[in-house]
This record gives structure tokens, C-alpha cells and sequence, in this order.
């Protein structure tokens, strides 16, 4: 049997769509003995729910909201430590601490690649003036700990076995910067469960929706586009809200089953301002037969099924407001052309396509409930 350690910074919570899509495609592998190895903090602990995984070990973590990579250097001593003594087939490990784990692993590693940080990126992107002087001050005085993360990231890159892209922007970017290539699988979702769910009347979903409540999730965008929209309904969601309505906003804390604001939703917009690898919101929606406009950054608008479900000039508020309106007068033609679309991200597919790669990179023979009898080449 395969002995499979799987290890990223929070991969025991459910606390974002790289936990869902690695527990997803945990539930879909087979005759593996896994151990999850993650970070913890008191405060994750008591504020998030877990995954039910067998086999767990946790690792406390020093937190510092302030300087995120003077967390990363203190941290990086107990990780090593650890994966030094471990014995296993193949370490799989994402987020900005895998390569303190990947460093460290004696074996075959892959490098789950999913967003900027592990593109040696730290930028602001936040217009306000007083929050940019904070952000150059906290980048100043945490320069010489991203400094260290950086080399060691680089190091892991060049050390794992094989790099998984979840997307093609992502993947062009390592080529680009690291001059390596990763293989593109992207995040695990399982359409069909989303096809046999069936949503209410449009004129039963009020809500314009987005999923996040940060800035670079592109939150100051969406408020705009709702003041500018005052006859409509706009939901947003996210970790941090208390349930409640401001005006045409309703504010929504995360649920354990998304399906059921999802139901509440017309059009899903995605905003971002950052370089977003992958927009699994998106897929998710368009799966449900709910149109999506995103922004032109990153890998979003490979989520969608073309260019005129992308916003170029994503600060333009009149932009968003003429697509959405747009969609509102064609809506069925639009929501078929979703459904259809999203096919292709189903994880049956995905899994396919990561097992094959992952055998030809390490030599590690993985099954699958899903495909128990894919010849691997």
C-alpha cells in the first residue's frame, strides 16, 4: 500500500476552496494509507470545522498577522524538523509552507501550485494611500524573512518531482520565472453533483452575488457596481461578515453548503484586482447554470466560455453594469452556455489526467475510485 503524506499550512480545516479541492480528490484515490499533516493554531481550532481525515498530525504554528514571513522563518524550524524524520512513498504539499516540507522530504514530492505567493510575489493592491504606507512599511520590515521564503521557494520548485499548475496562467508564469514546467490540473470539482441540482425561477434568486470579503478579492468593486445599481439585490459572502443588510447589500457569513446561496443568486461576479490563479466560484456557479463575469486577472477568465464574460477595465463600474444587464435581457441563452462550458472542469478528468502524471514523474502507482482501471503510461 501507498503511504501518501499530504501536507499544507491549514489542509485540515476547511477553510478555502485548495481544502475542498485536496479533500475532494483525497476522497476520490484509493488502496493509499494518508496522513494529513497540518498547521494549526488555537484560533483555527476553535473558528473553523475539519475535515474527518483518519490520520492527522498537527503541527502548532507561530501566527503573527503583521509580518506573514517572519511566521514563515519561525515556523520553518518544527516543519523541517519534522519531514526530515518521515518515511513515506510520495509527499504531496501546497501553500506558501511547502517548501519547508518539500526541502526537507527525503522522497518524491509534488508541488501543488495554486496561487502568486509560490510565485515569489508580495505586492499591495489596495488604492487607498494610507493603506499602500502601511503596506510598504510591513514589506520593509518583513523584506529579510521573504527574502529567505523566496530562496527557499525557488529551492522547492526545483526539488519536487512534479509541479501542478490548477491553471494555465499559472502554469505559463512558473515556466516563465523558474524555467520549469508544471502539468495542469485544475481544482477538483465535481460538476455533475452541481447538474442535478435544481435552482428556483430566475425571478426567485434576487441576488447579484460575489464570494470574498477582502480587497483583492475586488470588495470596494463590488460595492461600487451595487451603488450604482440600487434597484437590485447584491449578496456578498465571506469569512468575516456577520449576517446582515446595508442598504442593497446583504452580507453573508460562509456556510458549510454553499448550494444554498447559491439559490439565491442570478449572476456571480468575480472582481478580483489580484492575479487570481483559478476562479472555482465560478465554475461552481456556471455548473448551476448561474452566469459569471469576472475580471480580466489571471487565470479567471479561463473559467469562463469567452472574452464577453470578461471585464477588462475592471475598475469601470459602467463596465460591470452594462455586462450585467447585458445577461439579464438573454438569460437562459447565457445560462445554458455556462452549463455547457464547465464540462470540461469536472474532476473526473482532472484526477485522470494528475494520476498519469504523477506515475510518470515519481513512478508511484496511484488508484482511483473513479478510474480503477486507467492504464497508466
Amino acid at each position: 500500500m501507498v503511504k501518501l503524506l499530504v501536507f499544507g499550512e491549514v489542509v485540515l480545516y476547511r477553510f478555502g476552496g485548495a481544502e475542498i479541492s485536496t479533500n475532494l480528490m483525497l476522497n476520490s484515490l484509493n488502496n493509499l494509507d494518508v496522513w494529513i499533516v497540518s498547521g494549526f493554531t488555537e484560533n483555527l481550532d476553535r473558528s473553523l470545522s475539519k475535515f474527518n481525515y483518519k490520520n492527522n498530525v498537527k503541527i502548532k504554528m507561530f501566527h503573527n498577522s503583521k509580518f506573514t514571513y517572519l511566521n514563515y522563518v519561525i515556523n520553518s524550524l518544527r516543519i523541517k524538523r519534522f519531514f526530515k524524520k518521515c518515511s513515506a512513498n510520495i509527499l504531496f504539499s501546497y501553500n506558501r509552507a511547502a517548501s519547508m516540507a518539500i526541502n526537507s522530504f527525503s522522497g518524491p514530492s509534488v508541488f501543488f501550485i495554486r496561487d502568486e505567493i509560490n510565485l515569489n510575489l508580495y505586492r499591495c493592491y489596495n488604492k487607498n494611500i494610507k493603506k499602500r504606507i502601511s503596506f510598504l512599511i510591513k514589506y520593509l520590515l518583513d523584506m529579510p524573512f521573504f527574502a529567505y521564503y523566496c530562496l527557499e521557494n525557488r529551492k522547492a520548485i526545483h526539488n519536487a518531482k512534479l509541479l501542478v499548475a490548477n491553471s494555465e496562467f499559472i502554469a505559463y508564469r512558473i515556466q516563465q520565472k523558474f524555467k520549469r514546467k508544471a502539468v495542469v490540473v485544475y481544482p477538483m470539482i465535481d460538476i455533475q453533483s452541481f447538474l442535478h441540482v435544481e435552482l428556483p425561477k430566475k425571478e426567485l434568486r434576487p441576488n447579484i452575488m460575489m464570494v470574498g470579503d477582502v480587497e483583492v478579492k475586488g470588495v470596494s468593486i463590488f460595492k461600487r457596481i451595487a451603488a450604482a445599481m440600487p434597484d437590485y439585490r447584491f449578496l456578498m459572502v465571506g469569512k468575516s461578515y456577520a449576517n446582515t443588510i446595508v442598504g442593497n447589500i446583504t452580507y453573508h457569513e460562509f456556510v458549510k453548503d454553499p448550494i444554498t446561496l447559491y439559490k439565491t443568486a442570478k449572476i456571480l461576479l468575480v472582481p478580483s484586482v489580484w492575479e487570481e490563479a483559478f476562479g472555482r466560484v465560478s465554475v461552481e456557479a456556471q455548473a448551476l447554470g448561474i452566469p459569471v463575469l469576472v475580471s480580466n486577472r489571471g487565470g479567471l477568465p479561463e473559467t469562463v466560455s469567452s472574452s464577453e464574460y470578461v471585464i477588462n477595465d475592471y475598475y469601470d463600474i459602467t463596465s460591470w453594469t452594462e455586462k450585467i444587464l447585458w445577461i439579464l435581457n438573454n438569460y437562459e441563452s447565457h445560462s445554458q452556455k455556462a452549463r455547457v462550458y464547465v464540462q470540461k472542469f469536472d474532476m473526473r478528468e482532472q484526477i485522470k489526467n494528475l494520476l498519469n502524471e504523477i506515475y510518470k514523474a515519481t513512478g508511484v502507482r496511484i488508484e482511483s475510485k473513479i478510474y480503477k482501471n486507467t492504464s497508466l503510461c
